[in-house]
């Protein structure tokens, strides 16, 4: 794999992948039980080019455009990894994406670094640091309360995994219960971050949704408001990197033999 980058920003030692070039030579393992994020990598890598479809990590504008040419399918893009209104943290941030065999990315997921060693994760959500939007890019008017009471225990290094799109076409794959993992995997051994939280829609509660994404632990609530009207309401999602290892652990024994039979079942539809 081709060396990292550091970071800019040396007391925290962070890694930042290489953008642009296929998967497995974009960073090297660092952190974390390197056996098994290293049999991860190459299994998602390898089985995933054998059905025309091969990750990278990729520049946020580039994904900010595929959101545009995709307005039907994908109406609300996260504004804190969009760089038309957020500034993006260089080495705390970076976004992953699916290509086709034509180089069109049909998938997408991004994960954000927070330092919570002094405020808790709630803090930092309810001051209106979570989305980051920039004050002049912020005229809809949006805000993000955080409920969760679990929140206000919540420090140290905490890792975001959202942005998580999938074109239509591809649905069905089970991409974007993959995407997660793959974020979480690149968390653990970019970051070495003492949690990953998540977010997903209210309705979802009480029904074992958030087990698809790996995540242990879910709390209500987040609401996201528009002008004082709420835009979403979400759960909260949460797990410790040991929780996280161990989810990779079971999908790669469990989960990806249904996903890959899955892919193999549709990949005569995705051939070019």
């Amino acid at each position: 794999m081709t060396e990292p980058h550091a970071t800019t920003d040396m007391a925290k030692r962070y890694l930042t992948p290489v953008i642009g070039v296929p998967l497995l030579q974009s960073f090297v393992v660092t952190h974390g039980p390197a056996g098994l994020l290293g049999r991860f990598f190459l299994n998602v890598d390898y089985r995933m080019r054998e059905h025309g479809i091969e990750f990278s990590f990729a520049e946020f504008g580039e994904v900010a455009e595929t959101q545009s040419r995709n307005v039907a399918n994908w109406s609300w893009m996260n504004p804190m990894f969009d760089p038309r209104v957020a500034d993006i943290p260089a080495g705390r941030s970076f976004c992953i994406v699916a290509r086709d065999r034509h180089g069109v990315i049909v998938a997408t997921a991004s994960a954000k670094l927070m330092d919570a060693s002094v405020r808790s994760f709630s803090e930092i959500v309810n001051s209106g640091e979570f989305f980051a939007l920039r004050p002049e890019d912020n005229l809809i008017g949006q805000t993000a309360t955080l409920y969760a009471p679990v929140a206000t225990t919540m420090h140290g290094q905490i890792a975001y995994v959202g942005g998580i799109w999938v074109h239509p076409d591809y649905r069905g794959l089970r991409l974007a219960a993959l995407l997660s993992r793959l974020v979480n995997a690149c968390i653990i051994t970019l970051w070495n971050a003492d949690l990953s939280i998540g977010f997903v829609r209210a309705e979802t509660e009480n029904t074992g949704y958030h087990l698809r994404y790996g995540f242990k632990h879910y709390e209500p609530s987040l609401v996201i408001r528009l002008r004082e009207k709420v835009l979403i309401e979400a759960i909260l999602l949460w797990m410790s990197a040991t929780d996280a290892a161990e989810d990779i652990a079971h999908f790669l024994d469990t989960l990806w033999p249904e996903i890959d039979t899955g892919v193999v079942a549709r990949s005569g539809k995705k051939s070019a």
